[in-house]
């Protein structure tokens, strides 16, 4: 199983290729791909031709390879955990209920007080019931999403995400692929990008996996 699983990694091997596509993204573009390519302009009816200016070697690609990799590095963190669970809708409406009571005591307290009606509580001002709602609502925090949101946090703290997601994205501009190992080994988390270059990718025939 094994000398077959190597055979099949080895059978599947496109280093040459992704070795052309990481030089090309850094500018690195070999002469014989400039031969390849201006073959066709000049040659005029079967016959060479000398053209009438000559190619230039500008890298025209870093540049792009910057602004994409600026934009991902100031919108990739940008992850929020959310709690799906409809109890949650159920508990945030019973919280808003709460408040939206506590609302409306206040409100009877400060006209009782208003008509000379000794309550004990002071007046206070409020805000309208529809400004307060959408305020309560805005402040309102699910206690579930805000402990998975601070799990995740630390997690992308641990395997160093900023760094990582990085060179994932890298790979991918580069290459159009992406590969990464993950595991838990005595309850440490491991988060590894592999670059194109070391992986040997067995076809499983299932465009998912």
């Amino acid at each position: 199983m094994c000398d077959w699983v190597i055979a099949t990694a080895h059978s599947n091997n496109d280093k040459a290729d992704i070795k052309a596509f990481l030089d090309a993204a850094n500018g690195i573009v070999d002469e014989s791909t400039y031969k390849y390519v201006m073959a066709t302009y000049n040659s005029v009816n079967g016959r060479k031709e000398d053209l009438p200016g000559k190619i230039r070697d500008v890298d025209f690609i870093t540049p792009i390879k910057e602004k994409y990799i600026g934009e991902f590095i100031n919108t990739y963190n940008n992850y929020q955990v959310y709690n799906t669970d409809i109890d949650v809708v159920t508990r945030r409406n019973a919280d808003l209920r709460v408040a939206l009571d506590g609302l409306l005591r206040q409100q009877f307290i400060n006209i009782m007080n208003a008509n000379g009606v000794q309550t004990g509580e002071p007046s206070k001002d409020l805000p309208s019931a529809e400004d307060f709602m959408k305020q309560a609502a805005k402040d309102w925090i699910d206690e579930e999403a805000d402990r998975g949101q601070k799990t995740l946090n630390l997690l992308n703290s641990l395997i160093k995400a900023n760094e990582k997601y990085i060179q994932a994205f890298y790979y991918w501009f580069c290459t159009e692929s992406v590969y990464s190992y993950r595991d838990v080994r005595y309850n440490d988390v491991i988060f590894e990008i592999i670059s194109p270059l070391e992986y040997y990718r067995i076809d499983s025939g299932n465009l998912f996996c």
